[in-house]
């Protein structure tokens, strides 16, 4: 279980200090201010990881399109970007994936960058993402090596 923490610390640390043995979290998500508390007050645990959330501002979807058609993914496709395909298609496939999500009904879609790589960041924000603010996930040690 993962919990995402957005207000004010002190909700999160009463709530996680009463619920550990009755729900124990694996890990929160929780802004650049309120993690480092998190961790600190939360034996075992440690910020882990930084991610960038995206929410979706207008579909653009890249133009020129690359050669080929959408369909679903089958049991034998594999997700792996080598570099000989790199700018081949990844931003048409994000599209495409949000293209399907609004057009099945979702108010709102949303995705999390890794901050590190400006290419999926550039991507991102090329067809119509817009960053929000860093998050930083808070982990339990003993998953970590």
């Amino acid at each position: 279980m993962s919990w995402t923490f957005t207000d004010d610390p002190g909700v999160f640390l009463d709530a996680a200090g009463a619920w550990p043995a009755a729900r124990p979290l694996a890990s929160a998500n929780a802004d650049r201010a309120t993690a480092p508390a998190v961790a600190a007050h939360w034996p075992g645990h440690r910020v882990d990881e930084e991610r960038r959330p995206y929410r979706l501002d207008g579909l653009v979807p890249p133009c020129p399109a690359p050669p080929g058609a959408a369909r679903s993914a089958r049991p034998g496709d594999r997700a792996l970007l080598v570099r000989r395909h790199r700018g081949r298609g990844y931003a048409a496939v994000t599209a495409q994936v949000a293209r399907t999500a609004l057009d099945g009904g979702a108010e709102h879609v949303l995705l999390f960058a890794d901050p590190a790589n400006p290419t999926s960041n550039g991507v991102y924000r090329r067809i119509g993402f817009r960053a929000g603010a860093d998050r930083l996930v808070v982990g339990a040690e003993s998953d970590h090596g």
